[in-house]
């Protein structure tokens, strides 16, 4: 609850935060000269290296310096 209207009904207050990120699913990033591809996106990115399969998770922070190729 954060305040009461003139007619007595309970006002409540709500801020979101919306960033948007330049991957998405299916997107392809290269890191290291190792092309993987956006399996999921939550608190971090989730990847799967296109060639061998293997899993790997970077954060929002470290996606910064990755080249993203789509």
């Amino acid at each position: 609850l954060h305040t009461r209207s003139r007619t007595g009904e309970d006002l409540y207050r709500v801020t979101v935060l919306f960033r948007i990120y330049p991957v998405q699913k299916g997107s392809i990033i290269k890191i290291n000269n190792t092309e993987y591809r956006v399996e999921h996106i939550g608190k971090n990115i989730f990847l799967k290296d296109v060639k061998s399969g293997e899993k790997k998770h970077i954060s929002f922070k470290e996606l910064k310096n990755k080249l993203i190729i789509h």
